[in-house]
C-alpha cells in the first residue's frame, strides 16, 4: 500500500495499509467523509433533474418578451439573461439603468422582473438597489428639475402685463380690496427678486376655512417664476434647494411648520431670509479630514397661506404683504387642476419683461411715502415693479398698499400682553382724572377690575396679576417705579404719569385709544378715512366697489364689483377664463441675447 501522510492541523503521521486514518483525528476524518458523500448525492439527483427537465411553450414566451423588452431599454445589455449564467451580480451592475426602464415603461420592467426572478436573482436586493423612487437614476424619488420659459422675443408694456395678472386672479377668486394689484406685484417680483436686498413675503391668511386660501397659492403657482410647492420638507432640503435653484416657496397651510417642536429650525428659515445680506445658514459638509463650515443661501420669494398667521408669528406677518381674506358670497368658475389657467405666453412675458429690465430695478429707489423701517422694506420692491411697469400702476400700487393696511388692522390688532398693559394703564389713568402720579397698589385694583381683559386671571398662572410680574413687564418699556409722596403724607412705591408717556407715544395709537400702534398704518392716508377701491376687488367691508377699465382692450367680462348680486343688466359671470391680448410670437431677433439671464448676472 501506497503511504499517505494525515495532513490535519499540522500533522505529520504517516498512515498505511488498510487504514486511512490517523489515530489522532479520526472523528474529523469521518466527518469529511460525510460530508463528500452528502456533495455526490446532491450532484447526482442535480444532474438527473437537470436531464429531465423541458421548457414549456409558456416559459419560452415569457423569456422571448423579457429579452426583447432589453433590446429596447437605454444603457441596459441585451443578453443580460445570459450574463447571470456566469456573474450573478450582472443586474445589479447595471441597477441605474434597469432603474430608468422602470421609469419609462413599467410594462416592460413586468415582462423582465420575472425573467431574472426565474435566473435566481434575489429582486428584493435588486430593486433596492435600483432605489423606490421614479427618477430613474437609482436614487428614492425624483430629481427635482425647473423648466425656464423662452422669454418673450418682443419688449412687454409692464402695465399691461399687470394688468393681465389681475384679470386672471379676479376671475378665480374673491380678494379684498387692493389684494389683486398686490398679489400681481408680488408674482411679478418673484421673476426679479435678485435686483432687490430684501424679499417680502406674501402672506394669505384667514380666521376659518373656504376663504380661498388655497386658490391664491394654486393661481401663484403657475404665474411666478420656478414654483416649488412645499407641504412638508426638512430644513437641510430648504436651504439646499434654495441655494442651488433659487426657487419661489409656495407653502400651503404653513401652520404646520410654524407648530412644530419648539427646537425645530424649520420656522428659523422661513424667517432669516428676508433680508439678503443675512439671509445665510451654515453647516458642516464632508467628511473626516475634509469636513469644512459651508453657508447656504435662504434668500427666495416665499408665499404662505393658512389660517390666523397673523397671530401664530408676528416675525413673519411683519416681514410680509398681508392678505386677509374672508368667504367669498357666491361661486367662483372652478380651477381645474389639469389645466394650466394662465398660459405659457404670460410666463415668457415675465421672463422678458424682467430681463429688460433687471438692472433699472438695481438702481430703483421708489418712493414709499411715510413708511418707514421694515414697512418701507416690504413695499419698495413693489413700488419700483409699479414705477417701472408705468401707467396707472404707480398709483395702484401705492393705493393698494394704504387699503392692506386698513383691512389687515380687522383681522390682526398686534395687541400684545405689554401693549394691553400699557393701554389699560393709560385707560386707569384717564378714568382717575389723568393725576400726576398713582400708587402701585391703586393701579393694580384698578387693573383687576376692568372687564374682559386677563388681570385677573393671567394667562399662565390662572391667579391675578402681581405687583412682580407688573412692574417686571412695565420695565421693559422703560418704566419704573418711585417711592413718591401722596397727599395722604405717606411715601409709597407708585408710577409718574410723565414715565408713561415716551412709551404710549411709541406703542400705542393717538387719540387715546387703546389699540397699539400698526406699522401697517403709519401713513400718511391716516386720519382721510377708508380707503379708495384700488382695483375693483371688494372693499374693506364686503361692499361694492367699481372697477378699473381694462387697459388696452383687456374685457373681464365681469358684473361691476366682486360680491353680492349681479349687477342688473350686467353680462353673465363666464366660466371659462378670460381671453388675454398677446403679442405674436414671431421669432427672436438677437438669438441668445433673449434668453433668460443666469442668476449670477
Amino acid at each position: 500500500m501506497t503511504a499517505r501522510v494525515c495532513e490535519r492541523d499540522g500533522c505529520e503521521v504517516e498512515v498505511t495499509g488498510r487504514r486511512t486514518r490517523c489515530s489522532e483525528h479520526q472523528a474529523e476524518h469521518r466527518r469529511e467523509a460525510q460530508r463528500e458523500r452528502m456533495r455526490q448525492t446532491r450532484t447526482s439527483a442535480h444532474a438527473g433533474l437537470c436531464a429531465s427537465k423541458t421548457v414549456s411553450p409558456d416559459d419560452a414566451d415569457r423569456e422571448a418578451k423579457a429579452r426583447t423588452a432589453l433590446e429596447r431599454a437605454d444603457d441596459v445589455p441585451d443578453d443580460l439573461l445570459d450574463l447571470i449564467k456566469t456573474d450573478p451580480g450582472a443586474p445589479f451592475e447595471h441597477a441605474a439603468a434597469l432603474a430608468k426602464m422602470r421609469a419609462k415603461d413599467s410594462a416592460d420592467w413586468a415582462r423582465v422582473k420575472p425573467a431574472l426572478k426565474a435566473a435566481g436573482v434575489p429582486i428584493g436586493d435588486l430593486e433596492r438597489a435600483m432605489g423606490t423612487g421614479e427618477g430613474g437614476d437609482g436614487k428614492p424619488g425624483r430629481p427635482l428639475e425647473f423648466k425656464d420659459p423662452e422669454p418673450w422675443p418682443e419688449p412687454v408694456d409692464g402695465a399691461t402685463l399687470l394688468d393681465d395678472l389681475v384679470t386672471l386672479l379676479k376671475h378665480y377668486v374673491s380678494l379684498p380690496n387692493g389684494g389683486a394689484s398686490a398679489v400681481a406685484l408680488w408674482a411679478l417680483y418673484t421673476w426679479c427678486f435678485r435686483a432687490f436686498p430684501v424679499s417680502p413675503y406674501l402672506m394669505v391668511t384667514a380666521p376659518e376655512r373656504g376663504a380661498g386660501k388655497s386658490r391664491v397659492t394654486e393661481l401663484l403657482s403657475y404665474m411666478v417664476q420656478r414654483p416649488k410647492p412645499v407641504s412638508d420638507a426638512s430644513v437641510a432640503a430648504l436651504f439646499r434647494q434654495i441655494e442651488s435653484d433659487g426657487p419661489t416657496l409656495l407653502f400651503d397651510e404653513a401652520q404646520a411648520f410654524l407648530n412644530r417642536r419648539p427646537d425645530d429650525p424649520t420656522g428659523g428659515i422661513l424667517r432669516a431670509g428676508f433680508t439678503r445680506r443675512l439671509a445665510n445658514v451654515d453647516r458642516m459638509v464632508g467628511e473626516g479630514a475634509s469636513l469644512e463650515v459651508r453657508s447656504f443661501s435662504t434668500f427666495c420669494p416665499k408665499a404662505m397661506n393658512g389660517r390666523k398667521l397673523t397671530k401664530s408669528d408676528e416675525m413673519l406677518t411683519d416681514r410680509s404683504v398681508v392678505l386677509p381674506m374672508t368667504r367669498a358670497t357666491r361661486a367662483y368658475p372652478h380651477l381645474r387642476a389639469d389645466r394650466d389657467p394662465v398660459g405659457e405666453d404670460i410666463r415668457r412675458r415675465c421672463a422678458r419683461w424682467r430681463d429688460d429690465h433687471q438692472s433699472e430695478l438695481r438702481e430703483a429707489d421708489p418712493d414709499v411715502g411715510a413708511r418707514i423701517n421694515r414697512l418701507a422694506d416690504i413695499w419698495r420692491p413693489l413700488f419700483a415693479i409699479a414705477d417701472a411697469a408705468g401707467g396707472e400702476w404707480p398709483k395702484k400700487a401705492r393705493a393698494a398698499a394704504d387699503a392692506l393696511a386698513a383691512v389687515a388692522g380687522t383681522f390682526d390688532s398686534k395687541e400684545t400682553l405689554g401693549t394691553m398693559l400699557l393701554a389699560d394703564v393709560r385707560a386707569v389713568f384717564e378714568a382717575k382724572g389723568n393725576p400726576k402720579r398713582i400708587k402701585s397698589d391703586d393701579l393694580d385694583k384698578a387693573l383687576r377690575a376692568l372687564p374682559e381683559r386677563p388681570w385677573e386671571s393671567m394667562p399662565k398662572t390662572g391667579k391675578a396679576i402681581t405687583s412682580e410680574a407688573r412692574g417686571r413687564m412695565l420695565r421693559d418699556y422703560g418704566v419704573k417705579t418711585k417711592t413718591l409722596r401722596f397727599d395722604d403724607g405717606r411715601d409709597v412705591k407708585g408710577y409718574l404719569r410723565a414715565a408713561f408717556e415716551g412709551a404710549w407715544s411709541s406703542w400705542l395709537s393717538e387719540g387715546g385709544g387703546n389699540q397699539p400702534v400698526d406699522p401697517l398704518t403709519c401713513l400718511e392716508t391716516r386720519g382721510s378715512g377708508d380707503p379708495q377701491p384700488v382695483d375693483g376687488d371688494r372693499g374693506v367691508n364686503g361692499s361694492e366697489s367699481a372697477e378699473t377699465p381694462a387697459k388696452q382692450g383687456v374685457s373681464t367680462g365681469q358684473r361691476v364689483g366682486n360680491r353680492g348680486s349681479r349687477r342688473e343688466g350686467a353680462p353673465e359671470q363666464s366660466s371659462n377664463p378670460p381671453k388675454l391680448p398677446s403679442q405674436p410670437p414671431g421669432e427672436p431677433t438677437a438669438g441668445d441675447a433673449y434668453r433668460r439671464r443666469s442668476d449670477g448676472e
